[in-house]
């Protein structure tokens, strides 16, 4: 018979919280934060599987406002995906695979992003050989608002056919470089918000004005969710929907998948100080996209004429090289949605919609200027 148990050092403060057939769960406290953590070791049967999820449901009520974290082998995937053969399944689905999303759906539980091995199972077979993702570690929308930093990786399998899954509380960012402007699109509801771009397109100083602006603007709760929507890249909900907890929890998750904080090599070692990734990266683009290939080579405009069998008439040739209008550089600008990400220079395409009147002369010459 196969269980699950837990090991922890002295200077953590866990108890026992609930325990089943199928699961352990603890509760304690880290860096100021009550957490619950449990372990499950799902059985193969579908409805032994079935009562395990009721058994996390009834944990769910006593974890109440705390971090919570579940992970294990849950013997189950989650999507056709999860299983290495799914090219040749096909379209598979099971009523247990839809039982098992119900189960994460019910109690707000997602995948914490990870690294390392997607598929933590294999029966290690030469033949028929058969791998899937049955191990996972799951988390609420609290463990990630208060252990953001907190890491996942699932390791190469030792003696078990599983990969186990190491977990760290806290793995900092290796690199607390200064983050480059970025216009929010809520600073532009502020009623002073045109006053002060006039004020400071002649007074040339920016910085001050700015962190002005930013801290008035901290506890409105508008401009709250219009922040988090356009950092969550989410545009389901309708505009003027304040369900700014949402847009929180999707900012978060949206900067873990962006983070990265580990990297393995081609010969397999692993980098997991800013310094060596940093220059592993280079490394790898330097020789990515610095190679000549001698395969390509020059080719004369007629070949292209002739493969083509085609040519633009004369007057289609005319409209692609005449001039642009200021109208044709306003449309442009203003079909564009006002939640895409900002150009290098930092500033969206709403904020030159909302400034049109102050910055349209100066926009419309630097477009005239690229072309």
């Amino acid at each position: 018979m196969v269980g699950c148990g837990f090991f922890w050092r002295k200077c953590l403060n866990f108890s026992l919280l609930k325990v089943s057939d199928q699961s352990l769960s603890l509760v304690g406290e880290v860096s100021g934060h009550s957490c619950v953590i449990t372990a499950v070791y799902v059985s193969i049967n579908g409805a032994k599987r079935l009562h395990l999820w009721r058994q996390l449901e009834e944990v769910e009520g006593l974890v109440d406002e705390s971090s919570w974290l579940v992970g294990g082998d849950f013997n189950i995937i989650a999507n056709v995906v999860e299983s290495y053969d799914f090219e040749s399944l096909g379209p598979y689905e099971s009523a247990d695979m839809e039982a098992f999303r119900n189960c994460l759906s019910s109690l707000e539980l997602i995948d914490h992003p990870f690294v390392g091995l997607v598929y933590t199972w294999s029966n290690r077979q030469d033949m028929n050989f058969l791998a899937r993702k049955l191990d996972r570690v799951l988390i609420n929308s609290k463990w990630l608002e208060e252990f953001p930093n907190s890491f996942v990786e699932f390791k190469a399998q030792g003696v078990s056919d599983h990969c186990p899954a190491l977990v760290s509380f806290f793995k900092e960012n290796h690199a607390n470089r200064p983050k480059p402007f970025k216009f929010f699109n809520c600073w532009a509801r502020h009623g002073e918000f045109l006053n002060i771009l006039a004020n400071l397109s002649h007074a040339g100083c920016y910085i001050d004005e700015e962190k002005s602006l930013q801290n008035e603007l901290h506890d409105l709760e508008v401009a709250e969710a219009s922040f988090y929507k356009q950092k969550a890249k989410v545009y389901l909900l309708r505009e003027g929907d304040r369900n700014t907890k949402f847009f929180h929890y999707a900012v978060m998750r949206k900067r873990r998948k962006n983070t990265v904080r580990l990297l393995y090599t081609e010969d397999g070692s692993r980098l997991d100080t800013f310094e060596t990734m940093s220059a592993e990266m280079v490394r790898f683009y330097t020789v990515l996209l610095g190679m000549e290939d001698s395969c390509v080579k020059s080719c004369d405009a007629d070949v292209f004429k002739g493969l083509l069998g085609y040519e633009l008439p004369c007057a289609t040739v005319a409209s692609l090289v005449k001039e642009i209008s200021n109208e044709e550089i306003k449309a442009s600008l203003f079909k564009q949605g006002n939640e895409k990400s900002p150009g290098p220079d930092g500033y969206t395409t709403y904020f030159f919609k909302v400034a049109w009147d102050i910055i349209q002369v100066d926009f419309l010459v630097a477009i005239r200027d690229f072309f």
